[in-house]
């Protein structure tokens, strides 16, 4: 598979070069993981957490992916993250994700 896009729906994994996303459209949830090599100033808040998805403006193999999350900071609406480019693009199964066990 080589992208996604606003009509997309289920499970995916997107690897990029310094990170993988989870994203389950199902419920609009992301869950980032930096790579474990990966040095602290690539770090994002709430890595590792799950945060709710708000669109993808991009997500295509070779290029970097565009999204905006909502993190639940008081007064604003969203923010938008860049990735760096994005490597693979991989359908899941519900087993594979993990998301929302935290969320209300």
């Amino acid at each position: 598979m080589d992208s996604l896009d606003g009509r997309s729906t289920g499970l995916y994994l997107v690897v990029t070069e310094s990170a993988s996303y989870r994203i389950d459209f199902t419920r609009m949830l992301l869950n980032r993981t930096p790579d474990a090599l990966d040095d602290a100033i690539r770090r994002m808040r709430n890595d590792t957490s799950p945060v709710q998805l708000v669109r993808v403006l991009r997500c295509h193999v070779g290029e970097p992916m565009i999204l905006d999350i909502n993190l639940g900071i008081p007064g604003v609406l969203l923010t938008r993250r860049s990735s760096t480019t994005v490597t693979s693009i991989e359908p899941l199964t519900p087993t594979h994700l993990n998301l929302g066990k935290d969320l209300p």
